[in-house]
């Protein structure tokens, strides 16, 4: 199942300050109206203490608050919704979700087809405190806002901050709009630091449905797969995974993923660069066949005979059993000169080929079965049989100095003899 997530903003570092500096400007007028650009989780605290502030009332005062006692006994963790409905008249609701493990999520819910959900995700805490509970709520900058439970039951909580009480509840929900609660049990499940390679091996794919995606092997190292129609395309080995314990950096057809978290089955990650933390949600898949087969024969070890470069010294050209052409090519005739070349044979499956000038004349890849040798210019076609044009070439005779290849089309036979330079 798809996750409802739009964006999952952490607040540390130069972030952190860049958006304190920015929730103290934008201070003043929320209370007026939230502004769709500012539906962070930063924001979300912001308009809970702002509910806080301005609808509650100092001790002293007459109009007190519900007459509900803080209860220690009663146990604060699950959903809470403040007021029963949008509360701010922008289209929106919004709460907490108290984790067992001492944690506040934050969350905003906006009734939307697409990323409904605005989160801060175990971005607060919260703590016993004598007779009552109390919640540490981030402000930015490593700092937080300190509120008290001033009264809970098994239905509703109200909260206070700098010795003003709420009147207006937290609600206790059963569940989260729009299978929210779904969506915080697979982040409950997920690992969010302590990172290690094996965390992210397979392949993921992006969940949007256009078949794009990457795999990454034991070793780290990163494949993009694209796909069309039914065909998937491999970058084989086109980048190498960032890891510490803490961070991880994937990068993906030319963009850096920062990981936010990494389950048995969901990947989510930000792209470096956007401004708004929009998080992207990966689904772990079967692996493409093309990037088995890719596997496959690039890590198969490549014969270590033929290894190394080879200069062509003899060509033999058989046409319906008669020869046609039988010559040595290094004596010296010019005419003979236009078969020479030399070959190379790489341990990463790549072959290349240079006239007798010195200029690359192919830059292919190849692979071998017995002493098949077949050459093809595109990747996609070493790894799917049929999908492009090749060549085998059969190394019918071999000494630790020399090779002949053989290559048969039709009633025609062209034998090449090479020595290694």
């Amino acid at each position: 199942m798809a996750l409802p997530i739009a964006s999952i903003l952490v607040l540390t570092g130069n972030a952190a300050r860049k958006f304190a500096a920015q929730v103290q400007a934008n201070c003043q007028r929320l209370l007026k109206r939230i502004e769709e650009e500012h539906t962070s989780f930063a924001i979300i605290t912001l308009c809970l203490l702002a509910v806080v502030m301005h609808t509650s009332c100092s001790d002293d005062q007459v109009n007190k608050a519900p007459n509900v006692s803080p209860d220690i006994n009663a146990s604060i963790v699950g959903y809470w919704q403040i007021a029963d409905d949008d509360i701010n008249g922008y289209g929106a609701i919004q709460g907490i979700v108290v984790h067992d493990d001492k944690t506040v999520t934050e969350w905003m819910y906006t009734n939307v087809t697409d990323n409904p959900y605005k989160l801060g995700f175990k971005t607060g805490t919260w703590s016993v405190n004598g007779n009552h509970y109390e919640m540490q709520l981030p402000k930015g900058n490593g700092n937080y806002y300190n509120v008290t439970v001033a009264g809970n039951d098994d239905q509703k909580m109200y909260l206070a901050y700098n010795g003003k009480i709420s009147v207006v509840p937290f609600y206790k929900l059963t569940s989260l709009p729009d299978d929210g609660d779904k969506m915080i049990k697979e982040l409950e499940g997920m690992k969010m630091s302590g990172f290690n390679m094996t965390d992210f091996t397979g392949y993921w794919e992006q969940d949007n449905e256009n078949g794009c995606g990457f795999y990454i092997d034991e070793e780290g190292n990163i494949s993009d797969i694209s796909q069309i129609l039914a065909h998937h395309y491999v970058q084989y080995h086109s980048a190498k995974v960032e890891l510490n314990d803490n961070n991880c950096v994937i990068l993906s057809s030319g963009v850096n993923w920062s990981v936010y978290a990494v389950g048995n089955s969901s990947l989510l990650a930000i792209a470096d660069g956007d401004n708004n933390n929009s998080v992207e949600h990966f689904v772990k898949k079967d692996v493409p066949e093309e990037m088995m087969r890719a596997d496959e024969i690039m890590k198969t070890p490549v014969p270590e005979y033929i290894l190394g470069k080879w200069e062509a010294i003899h060509y033999t050209d058989i046409a319906d059993g008669y020869i046609i052409t039988d010559i040595d090519i290094l004596n010296g005739d010019s005419w003979n000169m236009q078969f020479y070349h030399t070959l190379a044979f790489m341990e990463n499956h790549k072959t290349y080929r240079w006239n007798r000038y010195g200029g690359i004349v192919s830059n292919q890849w190849f692979t071998m079965d017995g002493d098949d040798i077949t050459r093809i210019g595109d990747f996609d076609a070493l790894i799917t049989p049929g999908y492009g044009y090749t060549e085998t070439w059969t190394v019918s005779d071999k000494t630790e100095d020399s090779m002949k290849l053989t290559r048969k089309q039709g009633n025609t036979t062209e034998i090449y003899t090479y020595r290694r330079k």
